[in-house]
């Protein structure tokens, strides 16, 4: 062939080689060869003055479709209403896709060998991928709630699909072979998991455009590379039949002979995978730091709120106690409330000085009088008197006492023998009693027992907080300042308690060490905080 036959391809949008109107992919090529390779773009033999391909024009472009998933239910596995994709690719020049790429597309590939292997030697992390999509595709999370439990299935099939290799494999000791290439983005040799049971079969091809099920857009910039190019281009071109109709390319078919067409893409480190997880874990840092922010914003508000609602109610019961604490005494009948006041101005009569006079009989039980401002509330009972008062009768009947002569006390018992007498007691005047004051109380109290000895005993049974009360650690098993993702209740997937619950939301932030003493608050802003999506 000389180079007359070959069709005229410049260097256009799609890398090595751009299609021109007059140099059009010829349906019999994809016919007569079905999925063997393409050598050479010039093996097309594509005459030079028939159109052989179908330009769409503007009107006739698919409209991705933008309907979300369905939204999430208690039993919702997410992504699983999704294909599998489970297609062996045909073989050919190399196919380099981007992690971007995978995730956003073909969103059920990582959960096969190959690539979750890849993804987790360069460094992914459920919280990355969940970004990732998110930024791509229309997942209808609309809580944080909703985040949370799309981000831990996403762990727990990471963590699933890595114990098929690894036995006992967690992610926080994962380390990449020494001998790891992360510049690798090839899936030439990728084989799903059906692909490895006996009596595999597989799936019939999908046309291209049914790729963009479920997308908001195509990936761009450095998250785009071979199949973003060849997908882009079959929502925009078609092939033809024998009879020259436009049919759709399809997928996983005509990829080769597509990239050998439009030319295949140049990678760049930008592309590869370390450097889509750098770009998006600034992303999550941010969404997190400014959740956080907020968070954190309305727990000191709520903390202030409680703070100056505990004053208000100390406060009010100060006042209740202090009014509470004023002598009462039972006084008249309500109805003759003002009797002192009508009869103040009266002259004395021969009855003589009226005195108060009190008949519990004569009044409604438990109706008081408040000495000070005014009357007790009716009905009030008083089950005891006030300290003091008891304190003034006892003073009062101490000091009658006092003023009686001391006699002999009467009483029916017989006079003591005296071989039982005390004579050097009795003769010190204290009638065999030790003698006991203040001072020697006080002494003997404090050789027993020092306020700082009650400190010493009482500190290794207290903790730190506002009411007092002594409180010992909620997790015994781990220091407050252990690392929160390293605790191993979060390797058990089926424990939903609130330290692995906790623990497995800490491993999507590996940037910040929440410690177990966080434990209560993620697991409250789990349940009860509400977030917006991040976009």
């Amino acid at each position: 062939m000389d180079s007359t036959d070959q069709p005229n391809m410049t260097l256009g949008a799609y890398g090595d080689a751009s299609a021109q109107d007059n140099n059009q992919i010829s349906a019999s090529h994809f016919q007569e060869n079905g999925n063997a390779p393409v050598q050479t773009v010039p093996h097309y033999h594509l005459p030079p003055s028939a159109a052989q391909y179908h330009q769409r024009h503007h009107e006739d472009q698919p409209v991705m479709n933008l309907q979300p998933q369905p939204a999430l239910t208690p039993r919702f596995h997410f992504l699983h209403d999704l294909p599998a994709h489970d297609y062996v690719l045909p073989a050919g020049g190399p196919i380099n896709v981007t992690m971007v790429e995978i995730i956003a597309i073909l969103p059920n590939w990582f959960r096969n060998r190959n690539i979750a292997l890849r993804f987790q030697n360069n460094g992914i992390n459920a919280g990355i991928h969940l970004a990732i999509l998110q930024e791509y595709r229309h997942l209808n999370l609309t809580t944080l709630i909703e985040f949370e439990r799309a981000r831990e299935q996403l762990s727990s099939q990471y963590r699933k699909t890595m114990r098929d290799m690894i036995v006992g494999w967690t992610k926080a000791k994962h380390q990449a072979p020494g001998d790891w290439n992360k510049s690798n983005m090839l899936v030439n040799d990728f084989l799903p998991e059906a692909a490895r049971q006996p009596g595999y079969v597989a799936p019939p091809s999908i046309p291209f455009k049914h790729l963009t099920f479920g997308l908001k857009k195509l990936p761009e910039g450095h998250d785009a590379a071979d199949l973003t190019r060849a997908l882009d281009f079959c929502l925009n071109n078609q092939k033809t039949n024998e009879h020259g109709q436009g049919i759709d390319f399809m997928f996983p078919d005509d990829l080769q002979d597509i990239l050998n067409y439009i030319g295949r893409t140049v990678i760049i480190n930008a592309h590869t995978d370390p450097h889509a997880i750098r770009r998006y874990g600034d992303i999550v840092k941010a969404a997190h730091s400014a959740k956080v922010t907020k968070l954190a914003e309305q727990r000191q508000q709520k903390k202030v709120t409680e703070q100056q609602a505990t004053a208000n109610a100390y406060q009010n019961h100060v006042q209740r106690f202090q009014a509470q604490a004023r002598p009462q005494y039972t006084f008249g009948d309500p109805g003759h409330r003002q009797l002192d006041v009508q009869y103040a101005a009266m002259q004395p009569t021969g009855m003589g000085n009226p005195v108060r006079y009190d008949s519990p009989q004569a009044y409604p039980n438990g109706y008081t009088y408040q000495q000070g401002d005014g009357f007790g509330m009716p009905y009030a009972h008083n089950l005891h008197q006030p300290p003091f008062i008891q304190q003034e009768a006892a003073a009062a009947v101490a000091s009658q006492l006092g003023t009686q002569p001391a006699g002999p006390s009467p009483s029916d018992f017989p006079e003591i023998p005296d071989v039982c007498r005390m004579p050097d007691l009795e003769r010190n005047g204290s009638n065999g009693a030790p003698t006991l004051d203040e001072e020697n109380i006080q002494n003997d109290v404090d050789q027993l027992f020092t306020m700082e000895d009650m400190a010493d005993f009482l500190a290794p049974h207290q903790d730190i907080d506002f009411f007092g009360l002594g409180l010992p650690p909620k997790y015994a098993k781990y220091s407050p300042l252990q690392i929160l993702r390293d605790c191993t209740e979060g390797d058990d997937e089926i424990d939903n308690g609130d330290l692995a619950r906790a623990s497995r939301w800490a491993r999507g932030y590996e940037v910040i060490d929440f410690t177990v003493s966080d434990v209560d608050w993620v697991i409250n802003m789990l349940d009860t905080a509400d977030g917006e999506p991040t976009e």
